[in-house]
């Protein structure tokens, strides 16, 4: 009796694995918009909670909450998405077209108006540069600008089914993130109920995915977003046709250390001392210091008082390499897979060393 009960528990396990296996596969198209919904609610929650005990309702709490994240930020980054693709193919068609008229006499003017380094140039040192360089800088420049203007233009052809496809997984957020906001208390319960897992160790693990998500979002995006509105207005003033594409730039490059945003505004001192003045430059170099750079330095610890102190270069590595292995989505996923295993090898210390 006792082997047929312990036969009947294998098989039961067996079949519930499966059941598993494929409830996984079936929702693995909406993966990403499932996850996202969870790290919105993650950052959400306790308002959601603070609503629903005024209102006295969770489903009208639930409902407030889930319209406030659509127009601030599923609609916003749905318009600026187009119109970053939009610019950045303007950008590319520009500089290709630059790159196309450009001779060796423009080449030299532009080199002499170079801050610094422009009056140094001679015009025979010019062209033995040029000479011993041509090759690998006129290849290097069509090779980059070949590979940006296809990206770019393959985006544009496929922008209806994108559409298509953003309209459904923001359709999938939205709906996901209502009912798992409304029901999350019940959620966590029944996650517990079936994990077998100590409470006090499941608490835990909770909280260290709910400091990890808030040090991403107010340590990390918060301040690459702050970075991003300040380049924005500077480049705005120079450049209205690519202030977005370069504020989007700019906020990538927040998350790239050591160099950070100066891989953009750096160049872009250039560009401006080059097109108005080098006075223009300085202005563009001193805003940039005080605004982009002292963003990073003064924001972030301001933001980051609000969640837990984890390591910055902990923070920092697993937040790149999240990046670059998973996307845009392991900016959260990779941090929240590192401090979990980090809490759980405490956990492991505390019960067996």
């Amino acid at each position: 009796m006792l082997k047929k009960d312990k036969t009947i528990n294998i098989g039961f396990t067996v079949f519930l694995i499966i059941l598993i296996i494929l409830a996984i596969y079936t929702i693995a198209p909406f993966f990403t918009p499932i996850v996202w919904s969870m790290i919105a609610i993650i950052v959400f929650y306790p308002l959601h909670k603070k609503l629903s005990n005024i209102l006295k309702s969770e489903n009208l709490s639930s409902l407030i909450i889930t319209i406030l994240i659509l127009l601030i930020v599923v609609i916003p980054f749905s318009v600026f998405g187009v119109l970053i693709i939009e610019q950045g193919i303007y950008l590319v068609q520009n500089a290709s077209a630059f790159i196309m008229s450009l001779d060796q006499q423009k080449v030299y003017l532009i080199s002499k108006k170079l801050p610094i380094i422009g009056k140094h140039i001679t015009y025979y040192k010019f062209l033995r540069f040029l000479h011993l360089n041509a090759p690998t800088i006129n290849q290097a420049a069509n090779s980059t600008l070949a590979y940006v203007a296809s990206f770019l233009g393959d985006q544009l052809k496929n922008m209806v089914l994108f559409l298509g496809s953003f309209m459904l997984k923001a359709l999938i957020f939205l709906m996901s993130t209502f009912f798992m906001l409304r029901d999350w208390d019940k959620f966590i319960d029944f996650v517990k109920d079936v994990i077998p897992m100590n409470t006090k160790d499941f608490d835990t693990i909770l909280k260290t995915v709910y400091s990890t998500v808030l040090s991403v979002v107010y340590g990390f995006v918060g301040t690459a977003l702050i970075q991003a509105i300040f380049g924005f207005f500077m480049y705005y003033y120079f450049t209205p046709n690519y202030a977005l594409v370069l504020a989007f730039a700019t906020f990538m490059s927040s998350f790239i250390p050591p160099l950070g945003t100066a891989l953009v505004w750096v160049p872009y001192g250039f560009y401006v001392a080059y097109q108005n003045s080098l006075l223009a430059s300085l202005g563009a170099f001193s805003y940039s210091f005080l605004f982009i750079i002292g963003s990073d330095n003064f924001v972030r610890p301001l933001l980051m008082k609000k969640a837990i102190h984890i390591p910055y270069i902990l923070l920092s590595l697993s937040v790149l390499g999240g990046l670059f292995s998973m996307g845009f989505l392991g900016m959260f996923l990779g941090p929240i897979v590192f401090t979990t295993l980090i809490t759980a090898f405490n956990i492991y210390k505390e019960k067996f060393s």
